[in-house]
């Protein structure tokens, strides 16, 4: 039977390596895409307006792209890696009303898009 010593290291040991694996995981998670498909609009915050249901953060792609006449509200301050803005018909419109918003990567403006 092990001492309470050694059980001790061992569970360090293991907390240690379990630490680290989600560390691992979290570093090399790839960013994620994320499509706007509410053809209302609304506000960019809720989870529900983008595919997959989350809310592009720091390193994720984001495209509001879907065609239609929409108006999407920056509705705090958002980080994030790239933008493409712009679908082939419509007008879609991206209004930060005072709030900041910060690309980390090349992004873009196409034809039917409105900053």
């Amino acid at each position: 039977m092990k001492n309470l010593t050694t059980m001790k290291c061992t569970q360090r040991r293991r907390l240690w390596w379990l630490a680290a694996l989600v560390l691992l995981v979290s570093l090399t998670t790839p960013a994620a895409t994320l499509t706007w498909n509410n053809p209302a609009g609304g506000n960019w915050s809720v989870a529900t307006n983008w595919s997959p249901n989350q809310v592009p953060g720091a390193g994720d792609s984001a495209l509001i792209t879907l065609n239609g006449m929409y108006t999407v509200m920056v509705d705090g301050a958002i980080t994030m890696g790239s933008l493409t803005l712009g679908g082939s018909s419509g007008q879609q419109i991206l209004a930060t009303s005072g709030n900041s918003l910060t690309l980390n990567e090349a992004s873009s403006a196409n034809a039917h898009s409105v900053v």
